[in-house]
This record gives structure tokens, C-alpha cells and sequence, in this order.
């Protein structure tokens, strides 16, 4: 699905996040530390603790979409409404459970990361939102 209409910005945060942490299966505390700095789009790297890593062309397009290519390279890559970086023990009730809830209401999770999901409510968690 290539189209994109979404308004709300926390959305397409929490999507490119959700996107992000299956992709490169980063633990959640790691990914919520990193900076705007840390994507290079153009070589499609991410530099995470002075160590490269090619990013799959899945999450390039993801990001393309996502990324605000003006944002301060200090500035967290996956900011809060504030624009601070979002806390890993708030992240259950920021991202997670707004996403999950959007596509399965009523499903009983026991892990917040994607990749522990099963494959047809990940598929629904990760695909494109519109609101």
C-alpha cells in the first residue's frame, strides 16, 4: 500500500516506530534513545554506538515517508509530543497499546515488541494507517 493520508503526527510516529523496531529489531530502550543523527537516507545506514548498519529498503521507504529531513540532528528520532525523547517505561502507553488498539482492540498481548507478535496482527500493526 503506497498511499499516505494521515493527519495526526503522532500516528505516523508510532507506525514508523512500530515499523522501525521490527525491521531492525533493535531492543525498545535502544530505539527510543536514538537520534535524528543516527539515520543517514541517503547511504541507508544507521549508526548506533560508533557501528554501522545497513537499513532494509522496507524501512528506507518507511522513513522517507516519516522523517522530517529539517529536524536538528540532535533531536530524537522518535520524539515525544513534546519533542523530548520518549521515556522506554512510557512507551507501552505512547506508541504500543494506541497502535495496537487502532486494529485489535480486544487482543490480550504479553510483549510490546512487534517481532513477538503473531504474524496477522503484526501485518495490521505495520501496515500503513489512516485515519
Amino acid at each position: 500500500q503506497t498511499d499516505f493520508k494521515i493527519s495526526d503526527p503522532l500516528s505516523i510516529r508510532n507506525w514508523a516506530f512500530l515499523n522501525f523496531l521490527f525491521y531492525t529489531d533493535l531492543a525498545i530502550t535502544v530505539a527510543l534513545s536514538l537520534k535524528r543523527s543516527a539515520i543517514n537516507l541517503a547511504t541507508k545506514k544507521i549508526l548506533i554506538r560508533d557501528r554501522s548498519f545497513s537499513l532494509p529498503e522496507q524501512l528506507i521507504v518507511i522513513l522517507k515517508k516519516y522523517i522530517d529531513e529539517s529536524t536538528l540532528p540532535d533531536a530524537p528520532l522518535f520524539p515525544s509530543y513534546s519533542g523530548r525523547h520518549i521515556c522506554p517505561s512510557n512507551y507501552r502507553e505512547l506508541i504500543f497499546k494506541p497502535a495496537l488498539k487502532r486494529i485489535e482492540p480486544a487482543y490480550k498481548f504479553r510483549s510490546c515488541h512487534p517481532s513477538d507478535l503473531p504474524k496477522e496482527v503484526r501485518e495490521k500493526l505495520l501496515a500503513i494507517p489512516t485515519l
